[in-house]
């Protein structure tokens, strides 16, 4: 077979290989350079060996962030060793922010935790950590922050309290805020007032042998309202009210 190769056919071929080697640097000259930088992997001063690096953001968006474990609440001179405080350090905003951290089983004391020395998972969110020991670990959903969130609607001052959930694993885990008024009757009474009006009475536990502090969370899976006593929750005094919970944003 006699095969014929013309001028034209030669400079076709040259023309697709420039082709193709244009298009390959001018997809190196746009790939987008590393989002982890020098001033982002450089652990500030102020942050210590055991802190973890975690990008709350997206790829093309970073929102990095040094987060550490930084020991137990500490209200009025009182310890509180089953809430933790977690620290978190934003580096594009230089600025700090430590949120509180609750475990159902670690306040009931059906399981113990060596908070010693601890690290924070990279897979952890803000509103849930993941913390571990170098033996064992545990699952963690935020309840205080620094500053606390009220508002007056129609006259009646409203609190935002962290809830909690169980997900698909039975694990407890943060859900959206809930806004309530709370006030505190006779006989360890206490009416719960929501945004849309609605009453729903509650009665202090008999384990609470002291006086109630700041409220801590409420559980939407029965309407439990805690506060940052451990052993201090208010119950329902109507158990069918359970489920206005579940569904309220």
């Amino acid at each position: 077979m006699n095969i014929k190769i013309t001028i034209t056919m030669v400079s076709s071929l040259l023309l697709a290989v420039l082709l193709n080697i244009g298009c390959i640097n001018n997809t190196q000259e746009k790939a987008p350079p590393s989002v982890l930088n020098t001033d982002t992997v450089k652990r500030p001063v102020n942050v210590s060996p055991h802190a973890t690096l975690i990008n709350y953001g997206e790829d093309y968006s970073p929102v990095f962030a040094w987060v550490e474990h930084t020991g137990q609440l500490v209200v009025g001179g009182k310890e509180y060793p089953h809430i933790q405080g977690i620290r978190f350090y934003y580096m594009k905003a230089k600025e700090n922010d430590t949120v509180y951290y609750e475990n159902l089983e670690l306040r009931n004391a059906a399981k113990k935790f060596n908070f010693a020395g601890c690290r924070v998972l990279v897979s952890s969110g803000e509103s849930n950590v993941h913390l571990v020991n170098g033996t064992d670990s545990i699952l963690m959903f935020a309840v205080l922050e620094n500053k606390e969130s009220k508002r007056v609607y129609r006259g009646i001052e409203f609190k935002s309290v962290a809830t909690i959930v169980k997900n698909q694993y039975g694990e407890y885990t943060e859900d959206v805020d809930i806004e309530f008024n709370i006030k505190r009757g006779e006989g360890g009474k206490y009416t719960l007032t929501l945004t849309d009006g609605s009453v729903i009475m509650y009665q202090l536990c008999a384990t609470c042998k002291e006086s109630p502090a700041d409220l801590s969370f409420l559980n939407r899976e029965d309407g439990r309202i805690y506060f940052i006593n451990r052993a201090c929750y208010l119950e329902l005094l109507d158990k069918d009210d359970a489920p206005k919970f579940q569904g309220l944003r």
